[in-house]
């Protein structure tokens, strides 16, 4: 009797516990996880336990033959395995390896065996089939042994010849597959097959679309079998999805999944990528909650051309506040928690809507690998007693006292695919009696904690229902809602990084972190414990440790119980063994002016770099040498950098120090005076041991000295081209002298400018102003109209008021000093007119705002400053001195120059030794070395400013 599509859909095997035939059963899905099946581009191969089946093509045309090649790999003698062609439809008289149409066949084995076959139905789908075994054993593999003369060879050639039948479709596939020795069944060659394309004489088709295309997940949904994209939102409940695809002869499919960005197992053994039949279900993809993208690839006849078609199934989320999952029958709602951790139980309500029987009521996992993962049950291929046995989900004892309880595994197609069996691990039981509308029991579900090690932080289960009295299995699975299994609270791993001589930084990793992280730490094995705790909802968490002991070995826990009785994790690391630090070098920090001397109440300051961050407590000194006889040998006392690789000591000018040579550094000269200079990492004492500098001209020392270089006075004489007319321009401070109203006759050259006092100096000049663009200013202060001389009857100065107002600049230095100048322009036969004075503009070329952060002063600029490398960085830090500081005491620290110069478009970083705290004056002196991002020198400057905190 042939059963119909309908009564086959489900027709699968199903075993509990109390059968003799789960033993048989197990042995045969033991070999269902031995073979494999693999492929190139030029070869196929099939894979049973140490069994090689290999083709050279994939591919066979009417009228030819196939030599496939099955070798034993292994190092000993092995039985040969069943050679088998298969043919899987929907439709019966397609069985191209058996039945009215064959068109694929085995040739004669040699050594001859019986070849048997026929055609079978498993689920919807028919498999014809073709097959022989070999008796005897297959030898060794040479390459992996030596073979004695004489013994049986390793490999056999296996024929496969297509008949000329005239085939009415371009192509169609049939499958060679291998199953173990002495196998009878189908269902192993089923799950154990590669395919082979048999091609007529026409050429290959190029046609890669679909005529049919269809989502199964919880419904049936129809699919665009020309969208390239598209999209399905399903409901929480859902957890699996298959697709169903139709396509022209001749193509073949493949399906592939992704979640998170990562490649799913689609066939429980790793296989991201698997076939796809024509017209039939795939494979069942896991759903997670999220966007599971599941592609299918449709490749034509002709092998190149291909079409991509990509579903975005989207698994919605409970709804906000809802925390439980039902599943339903007409007269019953069992409700259970939506999540329920590891080593807890999970109380669900059974509640009756109508008088009748109590249902039943199961726990279901479902797995495409069920060797090693039926979480529910007894485990079919391992015992009870192997430490590998997993058994997560169990249903415990209920009130009243549960009736015709069994449990056990059972096979059915995954989600309706003819690709793979699912397994499926159950427990289930139901209550005798009846029961009225409002009745209600609880349903105890206990989650063991076997602690597996499968890689995964959660897993699913199902809870089910079917009517009472019912004993099959197929309801139960298509009526069952998911339950989350989450692994309870776990520290998994500890380790140390970044260690030093007196720390540590601790990581830490855990499953599901939600709590209290509790760690302690002892010195040995046996010391007595320091305790720390720290939050921790994410993983991996660090915890930073100090004070340790340097050279030693320390012993370290983590756990989310406080008092470390379960779930503790513990690893050991020994402290490093401290350095010494070393003098590396010692320099002047400090600028002495541009005259190279140091006056009266300026400050020396000198840099001492360590070969590691060192620590300072007290006040060390540096000895510095200046001239015989009352000025010799003076100490410079140290100033900050404590807890880094720099320390800046220091020394004021006071009476009567005097160095005409320059000052010197005398060699080993620093003097802990008291205090200490140890290591930062280990505490270990510095090696205070350095060469110390010769005297520099650069540094010379006069207290009597008192040229006021920063208070020059500038004046400048502006004169008109012609006599009888002047200029009119102003100076901040002090005035230049008595001015003239300006008026001259439209001229090409208006005037000239000259420094005057100091004499000789070297001027730089610029020019800006409402009409600087109509005018020209040279090199020697030569100020001229731009272009065509103005014209009185048309004017072109900015107001239109015949008044061209400029502002001159002169630069000196640091020092700038600005003349606002009018020139009118009048009519020949008037009389002069009098000119109103501008006010100066702001100097541009300094800095506009000034940030403190920590060590760090930063400038604000209006313009961008050009990059510098590190050799200028390091060359700028004499060129700049900085007042307002202070040093570790507290105490007012001026003149210091910086450890680092940083520039960042237009902010210019200080690093200094001597912090200046926010709010408080700070004046900043700059002598050149950097330029503006047009490549013209940054101009020196002097500014003082108030300031700020940088956010």
């Amino acid at each position: 009797m042939r059963l119909s599509p309908r009564q086959r859909l489900r027709r699968g095997r199903m075993h509990t516990a109390r059968w003799a035939a789960v033993a048989v059963l197990a042995t045969g899905i033991g070999f269902l996880f031995l073979g494999g099946v693999a492929g190139s581009d030029s070869s196929i191969t099939v894979t049973q336990g140490d069994f090689e089946l290999t083709c050279p093509t994939g591919a066979i045309g009417e009228g030819d033959t196939l030599p496939c090649t099955l070798k034993n790999t292994a190092a000993e003698a092995k039985p040969w395995p069943v050679v088998a062609i298969l043919h899987v439809s929907t439709d019966a008289d397609r069985a191209l390896v058996r039945g009215t149409s064959i068109d694929v066949t085995l040739g004669a084995p040699s050594p001859s065996a019986a070849i048997d076959g026929g055609v079978t139905w498993i689920g919807d789908t028919l498999v014809g089939y073709s097959r022989f075994d070999w008796s005897g054993n297959a030898g060794a593999d040479p390459t992996q042994t030596t073979v004695p003369e004489g013994a049986p060879g390793n490999s056999r050639t296996v024929n496969i010849a297509a008949t000329n039948d005239g085939l009415d479709e371009d192509s169609e596939k049939f499958y060679v597959a291998l199953g173990p020795d002495g196998s009878k069944g189908v269902g192993l060659l089923y799950n154990n097959k590669t395919s082979v394309t048999l091609i007529d004489g026409d050429s290959p088709s190029t046609d890669a679309s679909l005529s049919s295309f269809e989502l199964s997940a919880g419904q049936s949904r129809a699919l665009s079998t020309t969208q390239a994209t598209q999209s399905q939102i399903v409901a929480y409940e859902v957890t699996e999805a298959t697709l169903t695809a139709a396509a022209a002869r001749g193509t073949t499919m493949t399906m592939s999944a992704s979640f998170g960005g990562s490649s799913l197992d689609l066939d429980g053994r790793g296989g991201t990528s698997i076939e796809v039949i024509d017209g039939q279900e795939s494979a069942a993809v896991r759903l997670a909650v999220g966007t599971t993208t599941v592609t299918l690839s449709v490749t034509a006849e002709d092998g190149t051309t291909t079409g991509i078609h990509t579903v975005n199934i989207v698994r919605s989320a409970l709804a906000d506040g809802v925390d439980t999952v039902a599943v339903s029958l007409p007269s019953f709602t069992l409700t259970c928690p939506a999540e329920v951790a590891k080593a807890a139980d999970a109380q669900c309500t059974l509640r009756a809507s109508g008088s009748t029987g109590w249902p039943v009521v199961a726990v279901i996992h479902s797995s495409a690998d069920g060797a090693a993962r039926a979480l529910v049950g007894e485990d079919p291929i391992i015992p009870d007693t192997d430490p590998n046995y997993s058994k997560d989900v169990s249903l415990g004892e209920q009130q009243p006292e549960r009736t015709a309880f069994n449990y056990g595994y059972g096979e059915l197609f995954s989600g309706g695919s003819r690709t793979l069996y699912r397994t499926y691990g159950y427990e289930k039981f139901d209550w005798t009696g009846s029961a009225s509308t409002g009745d209600t029991r609880t349903v105890t579900i206990q989650i063991h904690d076997s602690d597996v090690g499968t890689g995964v932080a959660a897993e699913i289960f199902y809870v089910a229902l079917a009517p009472t009295g019912y004993t099959g299995f197929s309801q139960l699975v298509d009526n069952k809602v998911p339950v989350l299994i989450k692994s309870p609270m776990s520290v998994t791993g500890v380790a140390a990084q970044d260690i030093t001589p007196n720390s540590a930084e601790i990581e830490i990793e855990a499953r599901n972190p939600a709590g209290m992280l509790y760690l302690r730490y002892r010195a040995g094995t046996s010391g007595a414990w320091t305790g720390t705790e720290e939050e921790m909802t994410s993983s991996p968490r660090q915890v930073s440790i100090s004070g340790l002991t340097a050279d030693t070995q320390y012993q370290v826990q983590a756990s989310f119980d406080e008092d470390f009785f379960t779930g503790v994790m513990s690893g050991t690391f020994t402290t490093l063994t401290p350095s010494v630090p070393t003098v590396t070098g010692v320099e002047v920090a400090s600028w002495a002016g541009q005259d190279n001397w140091y006056e009266f109440g300026k400050v020396i300051s000198l840099r001492v770099a360590f070969s590691e961050a060192v620590v300072v407590t007290g006040s060390p000194t540096l000895g510095i040498d200046m001239d015989p006889a009352d000025w010799g040998r003076k100490d410079a006392v140290y100033a900050s950098g404590s807890g880094t690789d720099e320390l800046m000591f220091t020394h004021e000018v006071v009476w009567p120090n005097f160095s005409a040579q320059g000052i010197a550094v005398l060699a080993d000269t620093l003097a802990l005076n008291g205090g200490t200079i140890q290591s930062a990492s280990g505490g270990v004492d510095a090696d205070l041991a350095h060469s110390g500098l010769d005297h520099d001209a650069a540094h010379r020392v006069d207290w009597q000295r008192t040229t006021p270089v920063a208070e020059i006075s500038m004046e400048m004489e502006c004169a008109p081209a012609q006599g009888g007319a002047y200029l009119r321009w102003a100076v901040p401070e002090p005035p230049a002298g008595p001015m003239g109203n300006p008026v001259i006759a439209s001229r090409m050259i208006a005037g000239r400018c000259t420094m005057i006092s100091p004499p000789n100096a070297r001027v730089s000049w610029s020019l800006s102003g409402a009409d600087a663009a109509r005018f020209e200013l040279s090199d020697d202060g030569t100020l001229s109209f731009a272009g065509l001389a103005p014209d009185f009857e048309a004017p072109s100065d900015s107001n239109g008021d015949n008044v061209y107002e400029v502002t001159i600049s002169a630069t000196m230095g640091d020092q700038t000093l600005p003349v606002n100048v009018a020139i009118a322009v009048t009519d020949a036969y008037e009389a002069p007119t009098t000119i109103v004075e501008l006010p100066p503009p702001p100097a541009s070329a300094e800095p506009v705002m000034a940030m403190v952060n920590g060590n760090e002063l930063t400038l604000v600029f209006t313009n961008e400053i050009a990059a510098i490398d590190d050799a200028t960085a390091r060359t700028l830090r004499q060129y700049f001195v900085v007042d307002g500081g202070r040093d570790a005491h507290g105490n007012a620290v001026d003149g210091q120059s910086p450890i680092q110069v940083a520039v960042e478009s237009n902010l210019l970083t200080l690093t200094l030794a001597a912090p200046i705290a926010p709010g408080d004056d700070a004046t900043i002196s700059y002598y050149g070395g950097l330029n503006n991002i047009n490549g013209t020198p940054l101009e020196t400057f002097s500014s003082t400013f108030t300031t700020t905190e940088q956010g």
